[in-house]
């Protein structure tokens, strides 16, 4: 697995992990700000990373897996903070759950919790979303934004989103919206973190509903930071600045902004 590294100066390690249907250079707009502060550990996800094209996304546990091993073979074996945004917060809770690694503050920004489904409805959730999909690699830029966005993106995302599907194999979409769904998180979870929060948007609160019923059943409750007026991860992608603050002093102070 490939890292893109910045701030290797730092002492304080930090690690972020990019959602589905983006790449790592998401994180690009922040993160030579947030080196100020860490040695940040960006990873290229496998059957994301335009570097090696042959490669599949091979689920959410494995992934979290690799990372944890690729991270370990860097002597990392300590991060004082774990981002992940969509599925990638799916597999930083994997990588809580497998307690390899200490993270002293975990941040989870509209992560998909586990679907408490029947088998049978979880596999046709995942059809339905694998189909949108490809149906949204057929589709002209032009449509795509109708298709799968609302106003707030210009056409230089859609242009992004429209190039980062086309590299998407079927086995990629398929194993990122199957098992992004349905991988194992008990109620309990090990002392692998200092602290855990869950960041959503107020615009995706109704689509979040059941992640947050999730976590509020969980034997300690997570905290939520509710990120008014913004839809799905769209603290980082339209709001870099305030993101780094946000982030950073979560992070360094252990503490959640008001």
């Amino acid at each position: 697995m490939v890292f893109h590294e910045y701030g290797k100066d730092q002492e304080k390690n930090l690690c972020l992990i990019h959602a589905s249907c983006v790449r790592w250079d998401v994180f690009r707009p922040v993160v030579k700000s947030l080196a100020r502060f860490f040695h940040v550990y960006v990873p290229a996800l496998p059957g994301y990373d335009p570097d090696h094209p042959q490669d599949d996304f091979p689920g959410t546990e494995e992934t979290a897996v690799m990372l944890e091993d690729a991270l370990l073979e860097r002597g990392v074996d300590c991060l004082e903070g774990l981002y992940g945004l969509s599925m990638g917060g799916s597999i930083a809770l994997c990588m809580l759950r497998n307690n390899r690694i200490h993270v002293h503050q975990a941040i989870v920004d509209g992560g998909i919790l586990p679907y408490t489904y029947p088998k049978w409805v979880r596999r046709c959730i995942a059809h339905k979303d694998a189909w949108m999909i490809e149906i949204g690699k057929k589709l002209d830029p032009r449509w795509l934004a109708r298709f799968f966005t609302g106003a707030d993106y210009g056409k230089d995302d859609i242009q992004y989103l429209h190039d980062v599907l086309q590299s998407m194999s079927h086995r990629t979409i398929w194993n990122t919206f199957y098992t992004c769904n349905n991988y194992m998180l008990p109620r309990s979870l090990p002392d692998s973190y200092d602290r855990l929060i869950y960041w959503y948007g107020s615009r995706e609160k109704k689509a979040r509903r059941k992640d947050l019923a999730y976590l509020a059943n969980m034997e300690i409750p997570v905290p939520t930071l509710e990120l008014i007026g913004l839809d799905h991860g769209e603290l980082l992608t339209l709001h870099p600045e305030k993101f780094v603050t946000f982030l950073s002093m979560t992070i360094l102070r252990n503490d959640m902004m008001p």
